[in-house]
C-alpha cells in the first residue's frame, strides 16, 4: 500500500500462503472460509489496491506537527466517504447479503490485478457453494431457537419473582435456596427450567459443591442445548478447577449447538490458544465464513488480535486495515488498530489511525483519549493538544464531555500548568454527573499536594460525595495524603477506621501493612499482615507481602510462608513470583535457576497483570543468556499481557504513558548494573548450583545422556564462539555460567588480536557502570568473557556425554 510503506511490506510479505499459518490455511477445509471474509487474495474495487485508501497523509514519516485537519471529516479516496456511515452497497448493514457475494463479484473484477490467479478464483467459488449450505444450517438453528427465545410477559414475571426470592435464600442458606428450586422447577413454565438449573449450578459453584453443580450443568444443557450461557458457565467451572480438557470438549459441544456466538466463540479461541491448539482457534473463526460484515467484524478483530499475539503483526496489520476499508463506520476497529500500532511501537503511525477514525466516527469517545495519549507520548506542543481537546469536545457525547475536561487537567498537570490544570478541573466539575463528582476532587487532590490543606478539604468533599460502594479508595487516598505529609500516625488511624467500615474490602488491609513496612516498623506489619489474613485468606497480595515481610527470620521461615500460601491461595501469581525472588537469591543455599523458571511461568499464567515477575523473568534469563540478552520474545509476551501493577514494575515505569517495551528496557538497564556489582555473588551461586544439580543426577538410578551445564540450565547447547552444538567434545565452564568448547577457549585465551580485555584501571572500567568499590582495582588489563565481560575465570571442565564418576572417586 503506498500510503503505509511499513505496513505495505508487511502485507507483502504476509501474501504467500506457505509463510503465515493464517494464509496457510487457506488450502484446508476447516479454515478456508476466514481468510476469504477478509478478502486477502483480492482488491477492493476502488480501493486501487490499497489496503487503507488513498490518503496521501497516512504515513510513518510524519514530522511532529498535527495531522492537517485532525479530527474533521476526510475524503479517503472512497465515493461514499464523505458521510460517517455511509458504506459500499454490496458491504454495508442491512444489505442482506453474505460476504461470499461481495467478495466474489471483488474478485471477478480484480482476478487480473490482484495476482491470485484462476486458482483463487476457483477457491472462492467452492467456498461460496459450500457456504450456502451452511447457511441453511444455520437457519434450521435460528427456527429451532425462536420458541425458546421468545417468552411471554408472565413467564418473564414469574422467573423475576422466583430469582429474586432464591438470591435472599441463598444470603443465609445454600439449603434452603436448593429446596425452595427444585420445587419451583414442577411450577415454572418448561422454558424456564434451564435457567434455573443454571442459578442452581452457580449457587452450588459458590459453595464449594463442584459435584452438584457439574450436575445441574449437565442437566440444563440437556433441557436447552441452544442457550450458550450454560456452555460458557460450565467450560469456565472446568477451568477454574484446572480441568482444561474438559473445558475444551465442553466448548466443543457449546459451539455446535450455537455455532455463530460471539461470547461462546472468543472463549474457545482464547482457551484453544492457551492450550497451543492455534489451528483449532483459526478454525473456529473460519465459521465466519456466512455471516456478513455488520455482524461479523467483531470476531475477525479477535483474528487480528490473535495473531497479534502470536507474533504475526504483519498478518494481524493487514485484517486490521482490511476491516476499515470493509465496516469503516466502526469505531472499535479503527481503536483495536491504533493499540496494535501502538504496541509495536509505531506510534505516528498509531495517531494516523486515530485520525482516520475519527473522521468516520468522529463521536467515539476511546478515539479521542487514545489520540491524546498518543500526541502526549510524541511530545507534541501544549498548543496543539489544547486545540485537539477542543475539537474532541465538539465532537463526543454529552456524557463524555467532563472526561474530557478530566483528561486536558491530566495532562496540564504533567506538563505544570496547574493553573490551567485547576481550570479544566472546574470545567469538568460542571459538566460530571453527580454521581461520578468523586472523581474530580480525588483527581484534584493529586494535583494540590503542595498545598496540603487544599488537598485534605478536597479528599473530605470526595468523601461525603462518594457511593457506598466505592468510599475505600477515597478512604485509601486519604491515608496515602497523610503518608506523603509524614503524618504516620494519622495514617494510621484513618486505615483502622476503614478496615472496620469496609471490612470486605482487602485493599484496606494491605494498606494498613504496607504503611508499616515503609515506615520501618517491621514487626507491626507482620502483625498487621496476620491479622489481614484472618479476614481475607484467600488474597494473594497479603501472603506475598507477607513472604517478604519474614526475609530477616530466614530463608526456612520464607519457605514456610510460601508453602502455606500455596495451600490457600495456588493460582496467585503474586506468590509464585515470591517464590521465584526466594530461588533467584545469590546468598540462598537454594539457588535454583530451574525452579526460578517453573515459579515464573505460574506466576505469568496465573496473574499476567503482574508486572513483578516479568521483570524477575527477564532477570533469570540475563543470569543464563548474558546481560546482552535480547527483549524481543520477552517484550512480546510482556505486551500480550499488559501488566499495570507490581512495586518493581511501578518503579521502572518513569513516565504514567510509558508502555511494556519501555519499561522493560530500563529494567534491563537497572538489572545490568545490579548483576555487574553482584557479580562475584552470583558466579559463586552458580558454580554451587551447578554442582548440586550434578550431585544429584550421579545418585540417581539414571543414565547419564546428553548432560551438559547448558540442558541443566535450560540454554541453547551451543558454543558460543563456535555456534555448534556442545557435544562429545571436553567443555569449559567459566565463573560467569557461560560454557566453551575447550579448543575454543584455548584459542580464544591465547589471541591477542580477537581475545576482550578490560580496562580495570579506574572506576568505571566498563562504560555506564561503576566498579563495586569505586576505586582502582589494578594497573592492568584483565582478559573477559566475551559474553558478559566478567574476568575470565575457568571453574569447570567436563565432557558431556561422559560419565562422571562420584566425587569421592575422583572426576
Amino acid at each position: 500500500a503506498a500510503t503505509c510503506p511499513n505496513t505495505a511490506a508487511a502485507a507483502a510479505a504476509a501474501t504467500s500462503s506457505s509463510s503465515t499459518p493464517l494464509l496457510s490455511s487457506l488450502g484446508s477445509q476447516t479454515g478456508s472460509g476466514y481468510l476469504h471474509h477478509m478478502n486477502l487474495l483480492g482488491a477492493h474495487p476502488g480501493s486501487s489496491g490499497s489496503l487503507m485508501g488513498s490518503n496521501p497523509g497516512a504515513t510513518y514519516g510524519h514530522h511532529h506537527h498535527l495531522p492537517h485537519g485532525f479530527g474533521q471529516s476526510q475524503s479517503h479516496g472512497h465515493p461514499h466517504s464523505h458521510h460517517p456511515h455511509s458504506h459500499h452497497p454490496h458491504s454495508g448493514p442491512g444489505s442482506g447479503t453474505s460476504v461470499f457475494s461481495n467478495i466474489n463479484a471483488a474478485n471477478n473484477n480484480n482476478n487480473t490485478s490482484s495476482g491470485s490467479g484462476s486458482s483463487s478464483s476457483l477457491l472462492l467459488s467452492a467456498i461460496a457453494a459450500s457456504s450456502s449450505n451452511s447457511n441453511n444450517n444455520i437457519n434450521n438453528n435460528n427456527n429451532n431457537n425462536s420458541g425458546s427465545r421468545s417468552e411471554s410477559p408472565v413467564s418473564k414475571s414469574m422467573y423475576k419473582d422466583f430469582l429474586k426470592t432464591f438470591k435472599d435464600l441463598e444470603k443465609d442458606s445454600y439449603a434452603e435456596a436448593k429446596k425452595y428450586a427444585e420445587q419451583a422447577l414442577g411450577e415454572l413454565p418448561e422454558r424456564n427450567r434451564h435457567r434455573v438449573l443454571l442459578d442452581l449450578a452457580d449457587a452450588a459453584k459458590r459453595d464449594n459443591r463442584i459435584a452438584e453443580a457439574r450436575e445441574y450443568f449437565r442437566r440444563s444443557s440437556a433441557l436447552q442445548p441452544h442457550a450458550y450461557q450454560v456452555w460458557l458457565e460450565w467450560a469456565k467451572l472446568e477451568e477454574e478447577c484446572g480441568q482444561l480438557q474438559e473445558c475444551e470438549v465442553i466448548l466443543r459441544k457449546g459451539l455446535e449447538f450455537c455455532p455463530q456466538v460471539e461470547a461462546l466463540m472468543i472463549k474457545g479461541i482464547k482457551h484453544e490458544e492457551r492450550l497451543g491448539n492455534v489451528a483449532e482457534s483459526r478454525r473456529i473463526l473460519s465459521r465466519l465464513r456466512s455471516m456478513e460484515m455488520d455482524k461479523a467484524w467483531k470476531m475477525v478483530t479477535e483474528g487480528a488480535l490473535l495473531e497479534a499475539r502470536l507474533g504475526r503483526l504483519a498478518t494481524a496489520r493487514r485484517i486490521c486495515y482490511y476491516l476499515i476499508t470493509r465496516a469503516r463506520w466502526h469505531g472499535p476497529i479503527y481503536y483495536d488498530t491504533l493499540k496494535l500500532e501502538e504496541r509495536s511501537n509505531h506510534l505516528q503511525q498509531a495517531l494516523v489511525v486515530a485520525e482516520q477514525g475519527l473522521a468516520e466516527a468522529s463521536r467515539y469517545g476511546p478515539l479521542w483519549f487514545s489520540a491524546l495519549r498518543l500526541c502526549e507520548r510524541l511530545e507534541y506542543p501544549i498548543a496543539d493538544l489544547r486545540a485537539m481537546a477542543q475539537r474532541a469536545l465538539l465532537a463526543v457525547s454529552k456524557e463524555l464531555v467532563w472526561k474530557v475536561w478530566y483528561e486536558v487537567a491530566q495532562i496540564e498537570t504533567r506538563a505544570g500548568n496547574l493553573a490551567e490544570a485547576r481550570e479544566a478541573y472546574a470545567a469538568a466539575v460542571r459538566h460530571c454527573p453527580v454521581n461520578l463528582r468523586w472523581k474530580v476532587w480525588l483527581g484534584s487532590s493529586r494535583t494540590e499536594l503542595a498545598n496540603m490543606e487544599v488537598a485534605r478539604s478536597l479528599l473530605n468533599r470526595a468523601l461525603r460525595e462518594v457511593p457506598k460502594k466505592t468510599r475505600a479508595i477515597v478512604i485509601l487516598e486519604r491515608s496515602r495524603v497523610e503518608e506523603h505529609a509524614g503524618h504516620v500516625e494519622t495514617a494510621r488511624s484513618i486505615l483502622a477506621e476503614g478496615c472496620q467500615e469496609a471490612r470486605h474490602e482487602w485493599k484496606m488491609y494491605l494498606e494498613a501493612v504496607l504503611v508499616e513496612y515503609r515506615a520501618g516498623f517491621i514487626d507491626a506489619a507482620i502483625e498487621q499482615g496476620l491479622q489481614a489474613l484472618k479476614t481475607h485468606p484467600g488474597t494473594g497480595r497479603l501472603w506475598a507481602v507477607l513472604i517478604q515481610l519474614r526475609q530477616a527470620a530466614g530463608e526456612a521461615v520464607q519457605l514456610d510462608v510460601f508453602h502455606q500460601a500455596l495451600r490457600q491461595v495456588p493460582k496467585s501469581g503474586e506468590v509464585w513470583c515470591e517464590g521465584a525472588r526466594i530461588k533467584l537469591n545469590p546468598l540462598s543455599p537454594n539457588f535454583s535457576l530451574l525452579s526460578a523458571r517453573r515459579f515464573l511461568d505460574f506466576a505469568v499464567q496465573f496473574t499476567p497483570q503482574y508486572g513483578d515477575s516479568f521483570i524477575e523473568f527477564l532477570r533469570l534469563e540475563m543470569l543464563q543468556t548474558g546481560t546482552s540478552h535480547a527483549l524481543e520474545d520477552m517484550a512480546q509476551l510482556c505486551i500480550n499481557a499488559d501488566p499495570n501493577y507490581g512495586s518493581l514494575w511501578c518503579h521502572c515505569r518513569t513516565n504514567p504513558l510509558d508502555g511494556a517495551r519501555e519499561v522493560l528496557l530500563y529494567a534491563r538497564q537497572l538489572l545490568r548494573k545490579e548483576l555487574y556489582e553482584m557479580r562475584s555473588l552470583y558466579a559463586q551461586a552458580l558454580v554451587r548450583n551447578l554442582h548440586r544439580l550434578r550431585t544429584r543426577i550421579v545418585a540417581s538410578t539414571q543414565p547419564l545422556r546428553a548432560r551438559n551445564m547448558c540442558e541443566l540450565f535450560q540454554e541453547k547447547c551451543a558454543c558460543r564462539l563456535c555456534k555448534t552444538v556442545l557435544r562429545k567434545e571436553p567443555v569449559v565452564l567459566l565463573a560467569c555460567g557461560h560454557a566453551f568448547h575447550k579448543h575454543c577457549a584455548q584459542a580464544y585465551a591465547y589471541n591477542e588480536q580477537s581475545a576482550v580485555f578490560v580496562q580495570r584501571t579506574g572506576p568505571n572500567a566498563i562504560p555506564g557502570l561503576t566498579d563495586r568499590r569505586d576505586k582502582v582495582v589494578c594497573d592492568r588489563r584483565e582478559k573477559a568473557c566475551p559474553l558478559c565481560q566478567n574476568p575470565w575465570s575457568v571453574t569447570d571442565y567436563f565432557t558431556p556425554n561422559a560419565p562422571r564418576r562420584s566425587s569421592s572417586g575422583g572426576s
